[in-house]
């Protein structure tokens, strides 16, 4: 599966009197390597979910967000847990990947991965 490399990460909007640019009244999602210099911005991708928006509106679209932000972390975590599954069966708690993970190690990185998605509950 080709993507973008995670981490992706959510842009929530400024304050109305403290926004600058048109970004700054961006809900949107950054992914990917972030270039910046002097007079130059650019990430690899961008999905912008709303804009002219102020904190707090529409929190199903920040919650969107977060869980699309997500997504790189739960694909990661739910194939490490298939292939724990896969290769041990009704042993897969005895399971050490090839990093050396155990299947408790996977399970926290499918639980970081949900509350990553989870994140917008947690500022709304």
């Amino acid at each position: 599966m080709a993507h973008t490399p995670g981490p992706w990460v959510v842009h929530l909007p400024k304050p109305i009197d403290e926004q600058e640019d048109d970004g700054d009244g961006q809900i949107a999602i950054h992914m990917g390597t972030r270039i910046k210099s002097p007079g130059y911005y650019r990430l690899a991708h961008e999905i912008v979910l709303g804009e002219g928006m102020e904190p707090g509106q529409n929190p199903e679209m920040i919650a969107n967000a977060y869980l699309i932000a997500a997504a790189p972390d739960m694909y990661e975590a739910l194939r490490h847990i298939l292939e724990a599954i896969d290769t041990c069966g009704d042993d897969a708690v005895h399971y050490a990947l090839a990093n050396h993970q155990t299947l408790g190690d996977v399970v926290s990185e499918a639980r970081a991965a949900l509350a990553k998605a989870r994140a917008a509950k947690a500022e709304g």
